[in-house]
């Protein structure tokens, strides 16, 4: 380059992003001085840093919602399984009660010997509590329900005749005695 082309280079004025007073007097603008080419170059700077800065602060933002939302579900599953769980243990401790009761129920009202058969009874009726307090925990809005399907298999106990406990059979498969 010739030193004329160099000269012509450095006698130019100093860019200031691209604005003149004359562009600022055209919108309306007065007594607008505008910042000098060092200037704004910081302050561009300290845009770019503060868009950085917020933006990575909502990409926390938003991955700590996901995280928690995520968290939230597996914490649901676990507490759903945990009453089915309940539910499912209750029931099978109310028909091991109920078919042990029937059985010892029905020898008794037959006039058969039945204290062998109440060791079993008390051992299915233990096995109730634990199931039973679960489902009351975890399941609130059925405990009613498993209150009293517990306390009418408790009920077989007050069976009158065979005819009252034929009215109340075991969910199970009835154990029937050759007569």
């Amino acid at each position: 380059m010739t030193s004329r082309g160099r000269e012509a280079v450095s006698s130019q004025p100093p860019l200031t992003g691209g604005t003149n007073l004359r562009t600022f007097e055209l919108v309306g603008v007065r007594n607008f001085v505008p910042p000098k080419q060092g200037e704004t170059v910081m302050i561009t700077t300290i845009l770019a840093i503060a868009g950085t800065l917020l933006g990575a602060l909502l990409t926390g933002l938003l991955s700590q919602r996901q995280a928690d939302r995520t968290a939230d579900r597996a914490a649901d599953q676990v507490r759903h399984t945990a009453a089915v769980d309940a539910a499912a243990a209750l029931a099978e401790a109310i028909d091991a009660h109920r078919a042990a009761m029937y059985v010892r129920e029905e020898a008794h009202l037959s006039g058969e010997d039945w204290d062998h058969l109440r060791d079993a009874s008390h051992a299915t009726r233990a096995a109730i509590t634990a199931p039973l307090l679960r489902v009351k925990l975890l399941l609130p809005e059925i405990a009613e329900t498993a209150e009293r399907a517990t306390t009418s298999t408790y009920a077989l106990r007050d069976a009158a005749d065979l005819d009252d406990l034929e009215r109340a059979p075991p969910p199970g498969p009835r154990r029937r005695r050759a007569a």
